[in-house]
């Protein structure tokens, strides 16, 4: 499982069940950089290590 604080927990479950199936890895990618991409720019560094992370 990814490392990662409380509020990203639902989604750290949904990539971790999406990242087996190779039909979803796209969206395992696509998921992962938006929430990595979100905490970057907007400049919110209390989460840049969650953003870490998920890149």
């Amino acid at each position: 499982m990814l490392k990662t604080d409380r509020r990203h927990t639902l989604v750290t479950l949904v990539v971790d069940a999406a990242r087996k199936e190779q039909a979803v890895l796209k969206w395992v990618v696509q998921a992962c950089r938006q929430q990595a991409e979100d905490s970057m720019n907007g400049a919110k560094a209390s989460h840049y290590q969650a953003a870490a992370n998920w890149w």
